[in-house]
């Protein structure tokens, strides 16, 4: 049940480094080199938190053609053996309270059934209390600084600029 938050300023790699570990665990399977009580292949899912909140729409809507599809996605996420949400806080806007119910919910949850999560969010440690804070949420704050460990990533360039801006290095590299 524990899990990480990844957080920092835009283009800092956060979602890449949460990338990475999931490659790592696809490796793993690839390898078959699971634990020996383990009968099956581990299972992740990188999804967006605005996606998450776009799934929970839709299922609430009786006239939509996916609202069954939604329904078991939203299902899949509970139970998935590591579960990535990427930009967590991103989506927020005049029903941030609601939202942050949402997401309280499913993280809550995950806690409960002891599977890891690694949430990615633009906030510093400082700006994450801030923004979740005990007197506003405090059962979300209190789990998330009980079961997940921060880690602040901070790069001095947006990774995303300096990829672009080196586009040919990089795709000589590749080449190589």
């Amino acid at each position: 049940g524990q899990g990480f938050i990844l957080a920092g300023d835009c283009g800092g790699g956060k979602s890449s480094a949460a990338i990475w570990i999931i490659k790592q665990l696809c490796l793993k399977n690839y390898k078959k080199q699971f634990c020996s009580e383990r009968k099956r292949p581990y299972t992740c899912q990188f999804i967006e938190a605005q996606r998450i909140l776009d799934l929970i729409i839709d299922t609430w809507d009786n006239d939509s053609t996916t609202r069954y599809d939604s329904k078991k996605t939203l299902g899949k996420l509970e139970k998935v053996d590591l579960l990535v949400i990427d930009d967590l806080g991103a989506e927020y806007s005049s029903s941030f309270d609601w939202m942050l119910s949402i997401f309280l919910k499913y993280i809550k949850g995950r806690v409960n059934s002891n599977l890891p999560t690694i949430i990615t969010m633009n906030y510093t440690p400082e700006q994450i209390s801030a923004r979740f804070g005990e007197s506003d949420f405090p059962r979300l704050s209190s789990i998330l600084t009980e079961k997940f460990q921060v880690m602040l990533i901070k790069n001095p360039v947006d990774i995303r600029e300096e990829i672009a801006k080196n586009n040919d290095l990089f795709s000589k590299m590749s080449k190589e």
